[in-house]
């Protein structure tokens, strides 16, 4: 493989005007020494961190982990729309939790973490006319997916920004989705 090209096991090469090598998925825990509690938490396939229902650390009350790193019994694919609820699940419980503690009461059930609620959902550009969408196992190619993902881009930016346009687009595209799953 080439930065323009892949050479096929049978000899053929395919030429590109770009190649992206997106293979694997292997979590970024190596930070986490192997002699510590927290280190060996990294049981998970290809050494992620086994988490439970709640997305905690198994083995502990009070720790968390989300994204590539968390190794979920739902066998998700780990795409930035599963990171973003990954993370949204975690921040409720870190929220419960210390808003409990602070107040002196006992916490509150903790959000369970569920790949259910949401069907796999990507969207890439392929340069600035054409891309690949898929919700849900159905999948839109070109033109249309490259405006799709300008505007989720967008969209994120803002939100992160606190730009209110950001939260109408995610609440937008939160009900697209949920119209994909029902009628796609």
């Amino acid at each position: 493989m080439s930065r323009t090209s892949i050479t096929r096991h049978d000899g053929f090469v395919i030429d590109a005007c770009v190649v992206y090598e997106c293979t694997g998925q292997r979590p970024r825990g190596d930070f986490l020494s192997p002699d510590t509690a927290l280190g060996a938490a990294r049981s998970g396939p290809q050494g992620g961190v086994v988490v439970d229902d709640f997305l905690r650390v198994e083995g502990f009350e009070n720790v968390f982990a989300a994204g590539d790193l968390c190794s979920h019994g739902t066998r998700e694919v780990k795409l930035i729309d599963a990171a973003e609820r990954n993370a949204a699940c975690v921040a409720r419980n870190v929220l419960r939790l210390s808003r409990a503690k602070a107040a002196g009461v006992a916490p509150p059930p903790l959000a369970t973490y569920s790949t259910r609620s949401s069907p796999t959902t990507f969207c890439l550009a392929l340069g600035p006319r054409d891309g690949a969408l898929c919700v849900g196992g159905r999948t839109v190619l070109g033109p249309a997916a490259a405006v799709a993902k300008a505007v989720l881009r967008w969209a994120r930016v803002a939100r992160a920004a606190g730009r209110p346009a950001g939260d109408f687009l995610a609440g937008a595209a939160a009900a697209a989705l949920a119209v994909g799953r029902r009628f796609l």
